[in-house]
């Protein structure tokens, strides 16, 4: 079992990264579940994520606070706006796709700015 959890941290591990990079892909659920992966398959592969210099300070907010520092709040918004921008300005979207972006990102709002910050 826990090779397979270890795979799995890494392929969460990588649409986490990609999500960095991508707006509509979220980059920390799949950070926390990389963690929950990594805790229960290799204790040396949760150590090196949680005091990663980039990675490790969200999974130890999280996962000590249950928290989320305002800068990833504002960055998290700012990318969810640009991605609306571009949603709503592209006429080949239909309606239907509009509509269900917009329950997506008004719900993953709510989330994130009805949590503890951490400063």
């Amino acid at each position: 079992m826990k090779p397979l959890l270890i795979a799995f941290g890494f392929l969460f591990l990588a649409i986490g990264i990609v999500g960095i990079f991508v707006p509509l892909l979220p980059t920390t659920p799949f950070l926390l579940l990389t963690a929950i992966c990594f805790e229960r398959g290799s204790e040396r592969f949760h150590r090196w994520l949680v005091q990663h210099r980039v990675f490790g300070p969200p999974i130890r907010d999280w996962k000590q606070h249950q928290a989320i520092r305002p800068k990833y709040k504002v960055l998290a918004s700012a990318m969810m706006a640009g991605s609306a921008w571009f949603i709503f300005q592209n006429e080949r979207i239909p309606l239907m796709g509009k509509a269900v972006f917009t329950a997506s990102v008004l719900s993953v709002s709510v989330f994130l700015w009805t949590r503890n910050s951490k400063s």
